[in-house]
């Protein structure tokens, strides 16, 4: 029986061709080759991380960075290389489609998602040390790319409803009184809101970076990545489920506040710290189930089942030719490699030509300088979608009597003011409102401050309520008008019409929701409410979204509730106070800034 080591014997044949058929260039060559390609994508990649550092759980995107450039210094082999293989090229020609599309649509996002591209396209085309692929080396870029479509907010609200649900029924283990109500677990003294911080939203995200970086280190095979997501997701959720859990057992036995400050924070660092320390063992249980079966005998080397399992789960062996050899490299790799590097060959040669270097050096700065003057004219706003998180700051003192000349069918009976995340519900600075609407009670509610826009109708499905129907509104009607109301829009000095969202909600058999709400920037100017997060047919229909990229906003709405429907009258009333308010307080920022 022939017996071999497949990695060296992998690593010793790749080596050998690498260096029988490659003409190496020094490195400066290559370096210079792909630091140029990189140029215009940086404008628009700072672009993207500057945003990305408001948004708490992506903070992890500097050490996905700093993790990349460590891994591949200590893999790659030296010389560096240009494109080599389909990969490289499939990935290469990618990448600068979507940095075209990125100026095209004015998105730091996609142009994001074509930096990645361009890394997985440097990675596969380079040797490593020992022999084989660095793809992998790539792979913890992907959690830098945020969540497309609103997705972020979905997970937010999903992982609130599972991490309330959980602790729920861990405190009913353990025997605490508690009752729970939407997000809000109830306790005898006081109430526990299983906020954005606490449903697993920063963990979950860390912990799948720390996913694709112990797939990269420890040259996992990559199919196995998708099973380290879900595993990061599971230990995130069991890392706050524990966290809450806590926060409620401290209160209800020992009267201890651990739901703020520093104590907060000190806990979630440990529930995150137990998480990692989990997942760190999910990794070895991968690798003890998960590993080539060695060959006793003549009959066990033959065994088709045993190749294919050692091959699927070991990126060392290969299939081969010969029964006898064992496993080792893929007999036609000299071939398939020597096309590889006479390509790349040849892509030096003509670097080597002056004019073609000087006219591709002057496409470069030209897509570079396109890509920083996108970003300049967005004030480098923006990522894509905004998510909805918050800033600690306000944009505007609105003041109580802001909205009370400007009401004919709502009538203000209460203000109340919410600073420093007094009310976790309403935002961390909040102003409500109680009104009258006949016999009826409104809720008038501005939340400040967003970066971007904050889906309002998640935080009553949460709560318990059935969504029917959601409208973007963008101008009235006319079947709506009457023929003054018609006359009045006419009219030269008439304000202006503010979009916004219009939601109908249910709750148990026939109790009726009524939603209004719109976002309105810092400097005045209402946005265009976006479709719903995670509806794809409705983004393609033609709503423009290059203004939904975020920046600061606040966040308005006007929340009604009747044991029946509101007449179609009725409902139009509210909606003119609603417009009335929101001119007011489009008024107040910009008079503020």
């Amino acid at each position: 029986m022939a017996t071999i080591d497949p990695s060296a014997a992998l690593d010793t044949e790749l080596l050998s061709d690498s260096t029988t058929y490659e003409t190496h260039r020094p490195d400066v060559v290559w370096i210079g080759f792909w630091a140029a390609l990189t140029l215009p994508f940086l404008p628009m990649l700072v672009s993207y991380l500057l945003n990305l550092w408001n948004l708490e759980h992506y903070r992890f995107f500097p050490f996905a960075l700093l993790a990349v450039a460590a891994i591949g210094y200590a893999r790659v082999q030296r010389p560096l290389h240009g494109p080599r293989g389909a990969v490289a090229w499939g990935a290469l020609a990618t990448a600068f489609v979507l940095a075209a599309a990125s100026f095209r649509l004015g998105s730091p996002w996609v142009s994001c998602i074509g930096f990645v591209f361009l890394a997985l396209a440097f990675f596969s085309s380079q040797s490593g040390l020992g022999g084989g692929r660095l793809i992998a080396v790539a792979v913890p870029l992907l959690p830098m790319v945020r969540l497309p479509l609103g997705m972020d907010q979905l997970v937010v609200i999903r992982l609130q409803s599972i991490t309330t649900s959980l602790s729920s029924v861990l405190l009913d283990v353990l025997s605490v009184p508690h009752a729970v109500q939407g997000n809000v677990i109830q306790l005898p003294n006081r109430e526990l809101f299983v906020a954005e911080a606490c449903s697993g939203i920063q963990s979950v995200f860390t912990l799948a970076f720390a996913a694709t970086l112990l797939v990269a280190y420890h040259r996992r095979r990559l199919w196995l990545l998708p099973m380290y997501v879900v595993a990061a997701v599971v230990l995130a959720i069991f890392g706050n489920v524990l966290r809450v859990s806590v926060v409620a057992v401290a209160e209800a036995w020992f009267v201890l506040d651990l739901a703020t400050g520093w104590p907060h924070t000190l806990l979630g660092y440990a529930t995150l710290g137990i998480a990692l320390l989990c997942f760190l063992s999910f990794d070895h249980l991968i690798v003890s189930l998960l590993h080539a079966a060695p060959a006793y005998d003549d009959e066990s080397t033959y065994n088709p089942l045993l190749r294919l399992w050692n091959v699927t789960v070991d990126r060392r062996y290969r299939f081969t030719a010969d029964d006898s050899v064992g496993y080792s490299s893929l007999p036609d790799e000299p071939a398939r490699l020597q096309l590889r590097i006479t390509l790349s060959d040849r892509i030096g040669s003509l670097l080597e030509n002056k004019r073609l270097r000087f006219a591709s050096a002057a496409v470069l700065l030209v897509l570079t300088g396109v890509s920083f003057a996108t970003a300049s004219s967005m004030g480098i706003p923006g990522y894509g979608d905004g998510g909805g998180f918050m800033a600690e700051h306000r944009i505007v003192e609105p003041g109580k009597g802001i909205f009370e000349a400007h009401l004919q069918t709502l009538e203000i009976a209460d203000h109340q003011q919410s600073r420093n995340n007094d009310n976790p519900r309403l935002g961390k600075n909040a102003d409500h409102w109680q009104a009258k609407l006949g016999e009826l009670n409104a809720q008038i509610v501005l939340s400040q401050t967003y970066l971007g826009w904050h889906e309002l109708c998640f935080c009553y499905e949460a709560d318990g309520w059935r969504l029917l129907n959601r409208e973007i509104v963008m101008q009235p009607s006319e079947l709506d008008l009457t023929s003054e109301q018609r006359s009045l829009e006419e009219a030269a000095d008439t304000p202006p019409w503010h979009p916004y969202a219009y939601a109908r909600l249910r709750k148990q058999a026939s109790y009726e929701g009524y939603l209004f709400y719109a976002g309105i920037f810092a400097d005045g100017k209402v946005m265009v409410p976006p479709p719903k997060p995670g509806r794809l047919g409705q983004r393609i229909a033609g709503i423009d979204q290059s203004e939904h990229m975020s920046d600061e906003m606040v966040m308005f709405q006007v929340w009604i509730t009747s044991p029946e429907k509101l007449s179609l009258e009725t409902l139009r009333g509210v909606r003119d106070d609603f417009q009335a308010m929101v001119a007011a307080l489009s008024s107040k920022m910009k008079e503020s800034r």
